[in-house]
């Protein structure tokens, strides 16, 4: 089935941004008594939100400071202007989807600033405007599945003609609760993470447009 409408996560889908994050996670936790490593960050917080971090953290024994989300973030996008790359074949399937008459959009747990930060200097932040949709701006975050119902909504497609692809077992969970046909996208990260929560899981942006049919 040719789906009506495709929707993409943002981090770590439409730009290799995960790490960055990961390394500053990594880096600020240690200094405040958790020790973690790369792979249990990723584990822990990808796919979360900041504000949801800290709280993970504090719990973990994270000497996490009232302030501490907005401090963090305004110092990740400090380094996020320093420029993130594409996922490899993003353009390309995009520019395919667009000839296709096949809509698309953005769902990400991620703050409507950072999109700009990160999709602006590639041209997205313009090419996605009207059609993203942020837990920042909406008040509700992955795994909730109410973010792609909004989306679903503004767009007037029903779930059964339109697919998400996230890289986060939460983002893949609230896609299967919402009842979209799900992509786990798996280019940088564990595939065995995302097995069981999704329909597919996509290791290249190839991969994804084999699963689309187009």
């Amino acid at each position: 089935m040719t789906p009506e409408l495709v929707l993409f996560d943002c981090d770590g889908v439409l730009v290799d941004s995960e790490g960055v994050t990961v390394r500053m996670l990594v880096q600020d936790l240690g200094s405040r008594g958790l020790d973690l490593t790369p792979e249990d960050s990723h584990k822990l917080f990808v796919g979360g939100t900041i504000w949801g971090a800290g709280e993970i953290a504090r719990e973990m024994g994270a000497d996490i400071p009232e302030g501490w989300s907005e401090r963090f973030y305004e110092l990740l996008f400090e380094e996020l202007a320093k420029g993130v790359p594409l996922v490899r074949g993003v353009v390309e399937l995009l520019d395919d989807l667009e000839a296709r008459g096949i809509a698309a959009g953005v769902v990400s747990n991620g703050s409507e600033r950072k999109m700009q930060i990160t999709l602006g200097p590639h041209g997205l932040w313009d090419r996605f405007q009207g059609r993203i949709f942020s837990a920042h701006t909406l008040g509700v975050a992955k795994p909730d599945p109410e973010i792609l119902h909004i989306a679903l909504r503004q767009f007037g497609v029903s779930a059964d003609r339109a697919v998400f692809v996230d890289d986060s077992p939460s983002g893949c969970r609230a896609g299967m609760v919402a009842g979209v046909r799900m992509i786990g996208f798996a280019e940088h990260s564990n595939a065995a993470r995302l097995e069981g929560v999704c329909d597919h899981v996509a290791h290249s942006m190839a991969e994804v447009r084999e699963f689309l049919g187009i």
